[in-house]
């Protein structure tokens, strides 16, 4: 309450929020009217809510954006006034589409910002009919169940780099897998969660429908590494099965 008395009181003429990870106090937004934006990391009304970023890469998003959008006591449903998309790569993870779109919202809010204060840009309702959410990222999101499709447990991996990255289980300890390739056309009658060594020293895992090729492991207590690097060490990996 002495901080908002506070702010209210220092005659500011516009509030710019970005990534707060919470709905702001109503006392404030009734305070300052439609002088708070936000910049929100997805093309509103999808993915409203905590983690964007990530919900893009875990829904296989073609393209996400930035919205420039104005603050009410609801999560992410303001009216938006600008947009901005960019298009999601097949390597981008939570981090590298994060850094770009961090880019892109700097852009837009420079761009815009004298033309939203002069009242010059028309707020655009959302569109109800296009509403989703994007829940909160836990740690325990991230544990990889194999009978998904390959392409599903893909998109796992790339959203959840940085944090709080994708693991299962081999021989009882923790195994992280930075870096994994779908091939959703591999069939075999092995159980999923099966390793399996491919041409050229590869190694995938099967799914419940294709197979992840491995890139960059984890193996707990140890650095990252090339799956080729791992195996020198751990020749029993192939055929084990990951949990």
């Amino acid at each position: 309450d002495d901080f908002l008395t506070t702010l209210t009181s220092l005659n500011i003429e516009a509030i710019v929020v970005i990534a707060s990870g919470h709905i702001l106090p109503k006392i404030l937004c009734e305070h300052y009217g439609d002088r708070i934006v936000n910049l929100h990391a997805s093309l509103l009304p999808r993915h409203r809510g905590a983690s964007p970023i990530s919900a893009a890469l875990l829904s296989g998003d073609s393209e996400t954006g930035v919205s420039l959008m104005q603050v009410v006591h609801r999560l992410d449903s303001g009216p938006v006034l600008v947009q901005k998309t960019i298009k999601i790569s097949e390597v981008d993870t939570t981090k590298s589409l994060g850094s770009r779109l961090s880019l892109l919202a700097r852009d837009v809010l420079l761009a815009n910002l004298k033309g939203w204060l002069a009242n010059e840009i028309e707020p655009i309702q959302q569109n109800t009919n296009g509403v989703t959410y994007a829940k909160k990222i836990l740690a325990t999101d991230a544990r990889i169940d194999w009978n998904e499709s390959s392409t599903q447990i893909a998109q796992s991996v790339r959203a959840y780099i940085p944090w709080p990255i994708a693991y299962t289980e081999y021989q009882g300890e923790r195994f992280r897998i930075h870096q994994g390739h779908s091939l959703p056309d591999f069939s075999s009658s092995s159980v999923p969660g099966s390793v399996t060594r491919l041409s050229d020293n590869r190694v995938a895992i099967q799914c419940g429908t294709g197979a992840l090729q491995l890139g960059l492991i984890q193996k707990e207590g140890r650095k990252m590494m090339s799956v080729a690097d791992f195996l020198n060490g751990n020749p029993d990996f192939i055929g084990s099965i990951l949990d």
